[in-house]
Parts: C-alpha cells; sequence; structure tokens
C-alpha cells in the first residue's frame, strides 16, 4: 500500500499543511468544518497514524500520562524534570503517575489503574517504565489507540516506540573494570533480585565480568540492604547495611553499589569511619557533581533519555512516521577518581 503524505492529505481536503498539523495536533484554532473535513480525509486514505487521528476526533488532548516507579531515585527523577522541562516548550502537559513498590502484585495493580486514569483523563499519548511489562498490560495499552513509549528493558514483540538499556551491560562494566584493576574481594551493596528484575539483571551482569576473569562470586561479599526493613528510604537503608557489614569488613577490597541511592548511604557510613574504599556507582547523579565526590559510575544519560521522550512525542503529535522503533542508550563508564579511594 503507498505510503500516504501530510501534502496529499493537504491536498485532498483542501487545506494548507500548517492546518493538518493543527488538527493532527488538536490545536484549539481550527473550525469544526475544517477538522471533521480533515479527519475525514485522514481516516478515508488511511493515513498513518490513524489512531491518533480516531483520538483526536473524539476529542483526545495533547495530555501525555507518564508513569514511572518512583521520583525519589535519581535517575527518574532527571528523567521527569527533563520530560517536564521539555513538554512545555512542545505545548504537551505531564500527567505523572508512579507505582512505589518494588512489590509485583502491588505495580501491576498500580500500573493497571494508571492506564484506566489516562483513558479517564483521554490523554493523548503515554510514557511507562514498567518494572513487569506483561503481553495482558500490551493489550490494555492498545485499547488506549494512542501512542505509548515504553523505557528500560527491551521488549520483544511489541509496535510500541521503546527507549531501551541494558541493565546487565551496565553491571558488567563496571565489574570488569573493578577486575581490571586487579581487586577481587569485592563487596556489593544491593536489594534482593525477587524484588525487581532489574537487580537480577545488575547481577547477571556482574556474574559474566566475573566468569570472564575466572573468578567465583563470594556471596558473603552480598550485602543485601532489604534485610534491614527500616525504611523505604534506599539511602538510608544502604548507610545502615554498610555501618553494619563493610565499613569494619577488612576483607572487602573495593565496593560495586548496585544503585547510585545506595552509593549515597554508602558514601555516608565511609565517610563517618574514614575508610577510602575505592567504590563504583551503577548509575550517576547529580548530587554528586554537586558534592564534589568524585564518584565513578555508569551512565545512562537519564537526562538526554527524558529529551527524547518528548522529541519522539512531538513527532508523533506531528503525525510524522518513526521509521525506527527502538532507540538503544550504550552505557559509559566515567571515572572520576573513586575508583581508587572515593574522597571525602
Amino acid at each position: 500500500m503507498k505510503k500516504i503524505s501530510i501534502n496529499e492529505i493537504a491536498k485532498e481536503a483542501g487545506v494548507s499543511k500548517s492546518t493538518v498539523s493543527r488538527v493532527i495536533n488538536n490545536h484549539p484554532n481550527v473550525n469544526d468544518i475544517t477538522r471533521r473535513n480533515v479527519l475525514e480525509v485522514i481516516e478515508r486514505l488511511h493515513y498513518k497514524p490513524s489512531d491518533i487521528a480516531r483520538n483526536l476526533s473524539k476529542s483526545m488532548s495533547n495530555d501525555v500520562a507518564v508513569s514511572l516507579p518512583n521520583i525519589k531515585n535519581p535517575f527518574f527523577s532527571t528523567i521527569i524534570t527533563e520530560v517536564m522541562a521539555d513538554a512545555i516548550a512542545s505545548d504537551m502537559n505531564i500527567l505523572l503517575y508512579t507505582t512505589d513498590s518494588l512489590n509485583e502484585d502491588v505495580v501491576k495493580k498500580k500500573e493497571q489503574k494508571i492506564i484506566e486514569m489516562a483513558n479517564k483523563k483521554r490523554a493523548g499519548a503515554m510514557l511507562l517504565y514498567s518494572s513487569w511489562y506483561t503481553k495482558e498490560m500490551e493489550e490494555e495499552l492498545k485499547k488506549l489507540g494512542i501512542p505509548v513509549i515504553l523505557i528500560g528493558k527491551r521488549v520483544v514483540d511489541t509496535d510500541f516506540y521503546q527507549i531501551v538499556y541494558s541493565e546487565e551491560k551496565m553491571a558488567y562494566l563496571g565489574m570488569k573494570y573493578l577486575l581490571k584493576q586487579g581487586y577481587r574481594k569485592i563487596g556489593f551493596i544491593k536489594w534482593h533480585e525477587s524484588e525487581d528484575w532489574r537487580y537480577s539483571h545488575r547481577m547477571q551482569g556482574v556474574q559474566r565480568a566475573m566468569d570472564e576473569y575466572g573468578v567465583t562470586l563470594d556471596k558473603d561479599l552480598l550485602f543485601n540492604c532489604g534485610d534491614y526493613k527500616i525504611s523505604d528510604d534506599h539511602a538510608k537503608a544502604a548507610y545502615v547495611t554498610a555501618k553494619r557489614e563493610i565499613v569494619d569488613n577488612e576483607e572487602v577490597e573495593a565496593v560495586f553499589a548496585l544503585t547510585n541511592t545506595a552509593t549515597l548511604g554508602l558514601i555516608k557510613a565511609l565517610k563517618e569511619a574514614d575508610r577510602k574504599l575505592p567504590i563504583i556507582s551503577f548509575d550517576d547523579a547529580q548530587i554528586f557533581e554537586d558534592l564534589d565526590l568524585g564518584v565513578t559510575c555508569i551512565e545512562r544519560s537519564s537526562e538526554v533519555i527524558g529529551e527524547l521522550c518528548v522529541e519522539l512525542l512531538a513527532r508523533v503529535f506531528r503525525g510524522e512516521q518513526l521509521e525506527e522503533k527502538v532507540v538503544e542508550f550504550e552505557p559509559q563508564l566515567v571515572l572520576r577518581g573513586s575508583e581508587k579511594g572515593i574522597k571525602f
């Protein structure tokens, strides 16, 4: 089937390209007769994205529903900060929802509710980071009939747009670097893999690096913050874990903190004990730079991810057909000095 362009829609409807664009973007400065005429041509010629045209005809808006695990984590807070800033410039309104749980059943129920709210609010698009994405959820999202962008791990067999990165590869890079520096007794400050797919993927990356170097994982050096049910504050839980398990443990040569919030708690505990262990953080955080901590990290460009989300949404709202459905970010090892010993 021939690909229909916006020029052909404009010619058939007897209007300008800018008028077609305003109709697609649900701009108020279009009279009802012209709007109905353009939408009829869009439907008749099967112009894609036809879902958008149908939804606009039902008074869908430029509201974008955004679902994230939380906004306490610097990674997610940076993404939503960039999304909100760029969305204003693109005339979009953000509807922010968070699941705020590591419990699979709780998260799935909340995500279902968020999808229902997006439908009720007649959102024109959705950004979704899901820790437990399923085919059932995909079917519910399809029923919305709006553009969806998935953030996080790659989902196979989906027509939705995706912005992805590999948690496994990030952990692999960090672990490989520590092993290359000669460290063998490496401690890990982490959460239980059963609590979230992210942690299991990170440990897979750790294991891959150790296998390459012929090193056996010492389970006595796996320090789970979840063992201390003291707070939902990850940095505080990591601080308590490090105080009890790491600062006086002479066996530990270096530490790989498997979240950036865990890194903050670890640094606080090490500073109080005046122990300058080499550390690497999984993921960056603006506070590392603000406090001049010199934290070496594996970076995945949360600012760029947020900017790209809005760029993709803006192009979709303009009626563009995007050839690339998946954008993958390659992680980078950023050396700032803490791999030789954290500074206070």
